[in-house]
């Protein structure tokens, strides 16, 4: 039954179902009790009156000499199936006559003989008995009957005790068990009984009480789930009518409560929303100003850098880019200290170019420093911009500042053109993390522009160089000659100094190249031109003038000074180590100089070009490996073009 899966209705049917069980097995056991006792009386009733009757044979027998006929009373007794045993024994125990011959001449047990000698002559009822206790037919009845000494057993046993023996009848167990079919049959109907009252009880109780609450447990289970406009149905004005009823009015309640909770809840999302609105529009005003301001400053920025990129675009002095850039980036983006550092030709130090804000016995710059493991190496090695919002407490050093108040925060961010690192723009201020991240991007965006401008600046150095260079020596060529001799002319004249020229030749610079090809006479070339460079000051210029042939100019130095320079030269190319050098006439390359001062040797720039050439002759027709010097007073007898043929 549906029911009995509910825990109530299991619960009263195990109750009910236990209850009757009991009662029925009470009864079964009530009945059977009785009717064993019942039936224990009949057996004994029976043994007795069939005791009686074998007894009554001693007594009808015929005189002595006849002999008993209990010979055969034992054996027809034998073949009923009612009695189990029959013992005939004399008054000491001992069997002489027995419906199991294997039984004669054994001894009765100690209960049996005792149950005769208890009784006496006088009793009432002679016959004695003894009934084991009943175990519901399982165990056969004994009834003993002692056998008196009468006048018919005088004869033969004159004198003898009283009782002469007796004798025992036992009954067979399935005698004495077949009566209890008829109580078993009627356990089996108060069994049913039991079963049927238990089956119409929980009917009765599942009709009454468990489909009634299952029904009211269906009806909470819906509210449970939140339907709370079910109610539950009122059939009688029991408990559980009332307990319905009172449930009824709490979902009621319930209901009522709900709908003033969705009307406040309603009156609750209007005002929320009012205020989601008013907090949006406020936010909104508050993005649209943020979003003004960082247009504006966009703006500006955007502006500063157009102008930025007009006015380093429109010259191409990498001084004059310095400084524009320099000064925009101090007083336009207000940035407190900034510094341009310019990566070397060996690519392993930096020498700082141009750096404002800077100042004071406790922030010292230092010119130029190696690569190492400072913020601006790092930057320089990474190609990335680096950000230190806190320097002191910051693992990497600022190597161009030194003493105590290299403090706050720095940016460097690498100057990258055309894939090559140029240097580095670095951005600092006293005060902790003052660069945001738009700001940083905007420093970011210079640099691209400053690496622009000064890729463009260099660039157009190396090709104005190359242009005023000559393309194998890099020293001057004929062209930047002549400019820078006008040049140096001009401030002799203007400030009367003497001004000096050195031309040199090498010697037998053509055997060199017959016997060694022109790959190693150019090389010997580019050698010599580079002994000229290192051996000559910054203010003096050097210039390949034609084939194996150099210039030099001077300037503020007498002729003495200057006949001391040559011999340098001519020093150092003759110490150098030429490739194949030993196999010259010389037995080394050596070179032939000749010294020249204006104003004493010549009143022109062509004349003091030509006083040098001819004392560069004249070392050369003294020897060669010589120093020459112009005399006013000297002529020379064959022509130049003769002579620099030879």
């Amino acid at each position: 039954m549906s029911f009995l899966r509910r825990r109530i209705g299991r619960r009263i049917a195990i109750v009910v179902g236990l209850a009757m069980a009991a009662g029925g097995i009470g009864g079964l056991l009530l009945v059977v009790d009785q009717t064993s006792r019942i039936q224990a009386t009949t057996t004994r009733r029976f043994l007795h009156a069939l005791a009686r009757v074998v007894s009554s044979s001693f007594s009808l027998a015929a005189p002595a000499e006849s002999g008993h006929r209990i010979d055969d009373i034992v054996a027809r007794l034998g073949h009923e199936d009612d009695l189990a045993m029959l013992d005939v024994f004399n008054h000491d125990g001992q069997i002489h006559w027995s419906t199991q011959p294997g039984r004669r001449g054994m001894q009765v047990d100690d209960d049996t003989l005792a149950a005769i000698e208890g009784t006496s002559r006088g009793d009432q009822n002679p016959l004695a008995e003894f009934l084991p206790s009943l175990d519901l037919g399982t165990k056969p009845v004994t009834v003993v009957i002692p056998l008196r000494l009468t006048s018919e057993c005088r004869s033969c046993h004159a004198g003898g005790p009283d009782p002469i023996g007796g004798l025992a009848l036992t009954a067979k167990a399935a005698h004495t068990a077949g009566g209890l079919a008829l109580p078993r049959d009627a356990g089996v109907a108060v069994l049913s009984y039991a079963v049927l009252l238990t089956v119409l009880l929980l009917f009765l109780i599942h009709r009454v009480v468990v489909a009634r609450l299952s029904r009211l447990v269906q009806v909470m289970s819906m509210a449970e789930d939140g339907d709370f406009l079910v109610r539950a149905e009122i059939d009688a004005e029991d408990e559980i009518g009332v307990l319905s009823s009172a449930f009824n009015k709490m979902l009621a309640k319930i209901t009522d409560l709900r709908v003033e909770r969705i009307d406040a809840e309603r009156e609750m999302t209007a005002v929320k929303d009012e205020l989601d609105y008013q907090r949006l529009l406020s936010e909104k005003n508050e993005l649209l100003e943020a979003a003004n301001t960082r247009l504006s400053a966009r703006i500006h920025q955007l502006s500063f850098l157009n102008e930025l990129a007009h006015d380093l675009a429109s010259r191409l002095d990498l001084d004059y880019v310095l400084d524009l850039f320099s000064e925009r980036v101090r007083t336009v983006l207000k940035v407190p200290q900034f510094a341009v550092l310019l990566l070397e030709e060996d690519q392993e130090s930096l020498r700082v170019l141009r750096s404002r804000g800077f100042g004071g016995d406790d922030d010292t710059i230092v010119p130029s420093f190696p690569l190492g493991d400072g913020l601006s190496s790092e930057a320089v090695k990474s190609r990335k911009p680096i950000y230190a919002p806190n320097i002191r407490s910051d693992t990497r050093k600022v190597l161009y500042r030194t003493g105590r108040s290299v403090i706050g925060s720095v940016l460097a961010v690498p100057i990258i053109y055309q894939d090559r690192v140029l240097g580095l723009l670095n951005f600092s201020s006293p005060v902790v993390d003052a660069f945001p991240p738009e700001d940083r991007e905007l420093f970011v965006t210079i640099a691209h522009h400053a690496a622009l401008a000064l890729g463009n600046a260099r660039l157009f150095e190396e090709t104005l160089e190359l242009t005023l260079s000559d393309g194998l020596t890099g020293l001057l060529n004929r062209r930047a000659l002549e400019a820078r001799l006008e040049h140096e002319w001009a401030r002799a004249e203007r400030e009367e100094t003497p001004l000096s020229v050195v031309m040199i030749d090498i010697d037998h610079f053509k055997v060199y190249n017959d016997q060694n090809g022109h790959l190693l006479g150019d090389e010997t070339l580019r050698r010599v031109a580079r002994i000229i460079f290192d051996n000559t000051r910054k203010v003096d210029a050097s210039a390949r003038y034609g084939g194996e042939e150099f210039f030099v100019i001077l300037p503020n130095t007498k002729k003495s000074e200057a006949i001391e320079a040559a011999k340098k030269l001519r020093r150092s190319v003759e110490q150098a180590d030429f490739v194949q050098g030993y196999r010259q006439p010389l037995g080394r390359v050596t070179i032939s100089c000749g010294v020249a001062t204006a104003p004493e040797d010549a009143s022109s720039m062509r004349d003091l070009i030509h006083a040098a050439d001819h004392s560069m002759l004249l070392a050369k027709q003294h020897g060669r490996n010589r120093v020459e010097a112009a005399d006013a007073a000297t002529s020379i007898k064959k022509p130049i073009t003769n002579v620099m043929s030879e």
